[in-house]
């Protein structure tokens, strides 16, 4: 938990050789005022982060004045990449984070948090950034040999995994299972929460929702509620001081009609994932592909998904009494690590979200984000005032917003992208590695594959780089299938997700590293 005297400590330590004085004065949301005096500068913050943002302020030669942020939330979501970091990754991203003025870190605690635990206590407390527990409560309140009964089933009855892992649920039709959820949410709270400020629930990933007999009438969010409802009485119960969260995502978009469980939460995040990145939120685009949100919500069908996601923000912020939060993919998995030219889009949405009553923003953001960081430093200042940002679109952000390619990988060859006009935007690692990926994601040939793993082999910090090989190894391996496999590797060829491949391992890093070379020596 963080400390007053340790983050005022800090910032007398970031101010070095500037002449300055720090004073709170207790207010609410995040804000400090700046105030001449004699040689050097009077920080009144409205708290003691407050005045650390005012010492980021004028280190980054800024006016003294009054300020104050327009968005309460402002931070940042590892999301299951935690364990890729190296601590030295891991600190710079949270150094960033206060100087970008952030005060939220959300991190996923079946993933990472054993091993960067200590450091990210350290690094957020002396810069007051809030830790936010994501839990994936399968995993995390469900015995590691539950039975696979106990697991979301297909139609058939065959459980989807048969142990609990990043996508799996449980199955509302089993009464021993659901009592080993509450012990384990109760066991959780009481024991494992410590540090967090926030403790967010998340059911499983994706669109695994169980399909037997007793569940399949249920939609995916009446098979969250009585799940969501346990985690709330646990919380309110062993840990009345934190704060409680769920997350709108996937089939979970339209809030249910029934609101009297979400409205014993403190926090909602609303997660953009499905949205056309090219067009604002809310804005049509010139095609309409069919997106999944039709399968869960059937009022969605013919909607734009951009026009469907703020209808459906809005109908929270109508509904849900809470803080209300979006989270955005910026430099999710699947970009993998290419850069995304929406900033212009981006700093649109945040005017939107500010009108409509939005209470803050995070984003996701992974190992190499080299890519992003001027553009999520444009982002964390818009946070504190949206209106004041000055912000020109490049040429391939007109030329992206203008055709709206339905993909995040815009510069795909059948997506009609000029490459040979806009190429040289980007500097000459950057650009091989996107030209990789576009040759290795269009055609996932044994020799596409293997230039791309051997150039971001040779550039280890610039991308994501461990999870981009877990993607495009099995690609590689469904086109044509790799001989000789040891165990571990058809262990790791086959699994759904890499978090659930590296976690288990002391050195997670250097379990996947050493597998997926073993697996480009043998391409």
């Amino acid at each position: 938990m963080t400390c007053d005297a340790d983050i005022l400590a800090f910032a007398r330590r970031e101010a070095g050789d500037m002449p300055v004085t720090l004073e709170v004065q207790a207010s609410s949301g995040d804000g400090y005022d700046i105030q001449p005096m004699g040689d050097g500068h009077h920080i009144i913050g409205t708290n003691a982060r407050g005045c650390l943002h005012g010492v980021y302020h004028l280190r980054m030669g800024r006016p003294a004045g009054r300020h104050h942020a327009a968005f309460s939330i402002r931070g940042v979501n590892t999301c299951e990449s935690l364990s890729s970091h190296t601590p030295d990754k891991l600190r710079l991203l949270i150094d960033r984070m206060g100087k970008w003025r952030m005060n939220r870190l959300i991190v996923h605690t079946c993933y990472g948090w054993r091993h960067h635990r200590d450091l990210i206590i350290e690094e957020c407390g002396k810069r007051g950034i809030e830790l936010v527990f994501y839990v994936y409560t399968s995993i995390v309140f469900l015995p590691k040999d539950a039975p696979s009964r106990w697991l979301a089933k297909n139609a058939e009855g065959q459980p989807f995994t048969h142990k609990p892992e990043c996508e799996t649920r449980p199955c509302l039709n089993e009464p021993e299972g659901l009592k080993a959820f509450e012990a384990g949410a109760e066991r959780f709270f009481a024991q494992d929460c410590g540090p967090a400020h926030h403790v967010l629930a998340m059911t499983g990933d994706g669109y695994s929702h169980c399909r037997c007999p007793a569940c399949a009438s249920l939609s995916a969010v009446e098979q969250w509620q009585p799940l969501l409802r346990r985690f709330i009485d646990a919380g309110r119960a062993k840990a009345p001081e934190k704060k409680l969260e769920t997350i709108s995502y996937v089939h979970r978009y339209r809030p249910p009609a029934d609101m009297s469980i979400h409205r014993r939460l403190d926090h909602l995040m609303f997660d953009l994932f499905p949205r056309m990145i090219w067009r604002p939120i809310g804005a049509e685009h010139p095609t309409l592909p069919d997106h999944g949100e039709v399968q869960a919500d059937p009022q969605s069908a013919g909607v734009h998904i951009n026009v469907y996601l703020m209808e459906r923000l809005k109908e929270w912020r109508e509904k849900f009494p809470g803080k209300l939060y979006v989270f955005d993919d910026l430099n999710r998995h699947g970009t993998f690590s290419c850069p995304q030219p929406c900033t212009g889009v981006m700093l649109e949405d945040l005017k939107q979200f500010q009108r409509i009553g939005v209470d803050g923003m995070v984003y996701e953001v992974l190992v190499g984000c080299d890519s992003f960081i001027e553009q999520l430093g444009i982002l964390a200042d818009a946070l504190w005032s949206p209106h004041d940002v000055s912000y020109t679109p490049t040429p391939v952000e007109r030329w992206l917003t203008d055709h709206a390619p339905p993909a995040v990988l815009f510069f795909r060859k059948p997506l009609g992208f000029p490459w040979d006009r806009f190429a040289d935007q980007w500097e000459d690692v950057v650009r091989r590695h996107m030209e990789n990926i576009r040759d290795a994601y269009d055609e996932p040939t044994h020799a596409n594959v293997r230039r791309l793993l051997e150039h971001m082999n040779a550039h280890p910090d610039r991308f994501h780089r461990l999870n981009i090989a877990f993607n495009f190894l099995k690609m590689a391996h469904k086109l044509v299938p790799i001989a000789d496999l040891t165990e571990t590797e058809r262990r790791f060829l086959t699994i759904t997700k890499m978090w659930d491949y590296m976690e288990p391992y002391d050195d997670p890093r250097q379990a996947v590293d050493a597998v997926t070379q073993s697996l480009l020596r043998k391409l």
